[in-house]
Parts: C-alpha cells; structure tokens; sequence
C-alpha cells in the first residue's frame, strides 16, 4: 500500500510492483480493473470539468474577492476583540494581555504573506492541507488537469491553472488569515503558559514564545501535526529525488523516528487550528440548526449532483449564518432558552469553561449579541413618534405614510 500511494505516476506503480515481485498476470488485473473504472467515471469527469469552470465564474468577480478579504479583516478583528472584552468581563487580565500583545504580531504578519504567497502558486493550502474558503472536500475536483508528461498535457495543465485563478486569489487571503490566526493563538497560549511559570519579563516572555512556537509549525508552514509531520517527510523526500520505492520509504520511517509527534504541543496546534479555521469560516460542525440543515442539503448534493449548479458552496455560507445569528438577537435569546436544557448550549458551556481562552470566548461571543439586541433596541424604542414610525417604515418596507416625504424618498 506504501508503494502504491507514494508513486506519483503509474509507470512508478507498475516498476514499484514489478520490484517488489508482483507477477505479471497480477499486474494485468490490475490494469483491467483501473480501465473499467476509468470507464464508469469518464461521464463525471466532464461534468465535473463543466462544474470547475462554472465555480470559478461565480468566484471571479472583483466585489466576490474584495468582500472575501474584508469579511475575513472584520471576522479576525472581532474575534480578537471579543476574546479580549471576554476575559476582561471575567477578571482575566493575563489571557486578555496576552491576547492583546498578539493579536496582530509583526513576525506573525510577515510570515503569513510568505506562506500565503506559496499557497497561490501550489494552488493548495500550507498551514492546513485541503482546507480552503468557498470550498467543500467532498466535492473538489482539479478537473482540468492532465499527468501526461507531453506538450498537451502541459497545455491542459496551464490551462487549468488559469481557470482556477479565481479560487487561488480567493485561497491566497484565505491562507493569510488562517496563517495569522494559527500565529496569534499558539502565541498567546504560550505567553499565558509564560506568566504560569513566573516569566513576567517583556523580553525573556518574547524569547519563550518564540522558541516553544517554532516547534509548532514544520519547516514547511504546517500546522503542527503527526499528518505535517508525515507530509513533511515525503516532502524532503521528495527534494532528495525520492519520489517512489523502497528508499523513499525508508527515509520517511527515519524521519518520522527523527520527529516524534508530541501529544501536548499536537493539542495547542489543534486549537490554534479549529481557531484559525473559524476565522475564515472553514470549520466542520454538526451541532445546531443551522448544521442539521446543512448536513441535509449536502446529503442532497451528494445524491443528486446536478442541484450543485444551484448550491455550488455549502460550508462556508453556512459558517457565515451561524457566526451572523451567535451574535445577534436569536443569539443571545437561544443561550438563554438552552439554559432550560442543563447547559447543552455551546456558548453557555464555554462560559463555565475552565479553559481561560475557551471562557474568555464564549463571554465575548455573548456579549456581542447583548450587545447588538441592545442597540437595536435602544433604536427602535426611543425617539419620538416619528423616529418610532420610520423604523417601523424601514422594518416593513411600507415607506413613508405623508405624499412628500414618500416622493423625497423615491
């Protein structure tokens, strides 16, 4: 199995079965048997061309990108200030200065442009593989793409990569924001774990969070895991010229003996990660409403592939409801009706979190729909009769009742 997936073309497959004994009639099976399911899939091939296209036509417009980079500058912005307002509202002044130092780390920023840079031209993302913006795993294809190593294969591989132009624009601040966000929380965290053990120092703290997050983040950008470290092994090997076989096995076994994976230092990467993917609304939930219904469409779009020309994005609409109705009115209100339900909510649970970050979240979350119910209150509830009047106006759309004002507002 090894041989098979680190071959990167069939003739590798073949000389790696070859080598290692595979008879000649057992080759041919499986040859047979990758023909007759080329053939089954030919038909979707095509259609998931037609798709690949028609998704980065939708993707391509100037407002599409601009709104992508300013969503996630807002998200990130107030998540930041949520995660600072929480542990202030909770007394807890050393997670809302560490959150506060880190935030937007120059370091932080100056590597994230780098590796951002790299995701446009791998067309893939660094710090989290396979996770990208206005996309959803089980359906992406790189349809337009060949492997053959000739002049037409080059052409369709160039043209590929021009169709796809607009989801790497869109994956290049995806990528950025994801880079700054795994950045800022891994380094708070050490920072908190910092002053636990006494470092009150600015300079000493600096040192110590830089040197624990460096063993956060591979050599190549990932996020630290025992996938990035797998990744990162066939990489090197890779750069060695190991492409297939036995030696590349080989190395990547040493390497992986080299680079033990740390159960504590993969936990921290893990929450930086779930907080970099909320950031840039990638995150995978089942919980809530709003998920159920999600699950229910995608089942849909499973089975019926053609209703994709219609919902041709699910995940990352659904992550920007859910985040839109947390800090609103229902909000606040489902908070405080889960609590007839023992606490199930998850906001409601991360404020009794004994998680400092977790809680400091939560309360900030919370507060935002406080507070937004709040304003929107105070709007339509004070003033005069007028002002009264012309929010309900706005509200339904009805206009204004006198003739004059109504052909002012025309």
């Amino acid at each position: 199995v090894d041989l098979l997936v680190s071959a990167d073309t069939d003739r590798g497959v073949a000389d790696a079965l070859r080598r290692e004994g595979q008879t000649d009639s057992a080759f041919d099976e499986m040859v047979k048997q990758v023909a007759t399911n080329n053939r089954k899939v030919k038909g979707s091939r095509m259609f998931e061309i037609g798709m690949e296209y028609w998704m980065n036509s939708l993707l391509s417009g100037v407002s599409t990108q601009v709104v992508n980079i300013m969503g996630n500058v807002l998200n990130a912005t107030m998540r930041q200030l949520e995660l600072i307002g929480g542990a202030a509202l909770t007394g807890d002044m050393r997670t809302a200065k560490a959150a506060f130092k880190y935030a937007f780390d120059m370091e932080s920023l100056r590597e994230s442009v780098k590796y951002s840079v790299r995701a446009f031209k791998n067309d893939d993302s660094i710090l989290m593989e396979g996770s990208r913006v206005f996309d959803d795993d089980q359906f992406r294809t790189y349809a337009i793409q060949s492997d053959r190593q000739d002049a037409i294969g080059g052409m369709i591989n160039i043209l590929g990569h021009i169709v796809r132009a607009p989801t790497r624009a869109l994956l290049t601040g995806d990528e950025f924001f994801k880079q700054m966000s795994y950045r800022s929380n891994a380094k708070m965290e050490l920072a908190m774990e910092a002053m636990s053990k006494g470092i009150s120092d600015g300079m000493e703290m600096a040192k110590y969070v830089d040197e624990k997050f460096k063993d956060l983040i591979t050599d190549g950008g990932h996020a630290y895991s025992e996938a990035a470290i797998t990744r990162e092994a066939f990489e090197k090997a890779r750069e060695q010229g190991l492409t297939y076989g036995t030696k590349q096995a080989e190395f990547v076994k040493k390497y992986k003996k080299e680079h033990v994976f740390d159960e504590t230092k993969g936990k921290l990467a893990e929450r930086s990660v779930e907080s970099a993917k909320q950031t840039t609304f990638t995150n995978r939930s089942n919980e809530g409403v709003v998920d159920k219904v999600g699950n229910v469409v995608g089942y849909g779009l499973q089975q019926l592939p053609l209703l994709r020309l219609v919902v041709p994005f699910l995940n990352t609409p659904t992550n920007i409801l859910k985040a839109g109705i947390g800090r609103s009115p229902f909000g606040a209100g489902k908070a405080i009706w889960d609590a007839k339900k023992l606490l199930k909510d998850d906001i409601r649970q991360g404020a009794f979190s004994k998680d400092p970050v977790v809680r400091a979240r939560a309360v900030g979350q919370l507060s935002t729909a406080v507070g937004v119910t709040a304003m929107m209150s105070h709007y339509i509830m004070t003033g005069d009769d007028e002002t009264k009047g012309a929010m309900g106006q706005l509200i339904t759309g009805g206009g204004p009742s006198n003739r004059d004002q109504a052909a002012v507002m025309k």
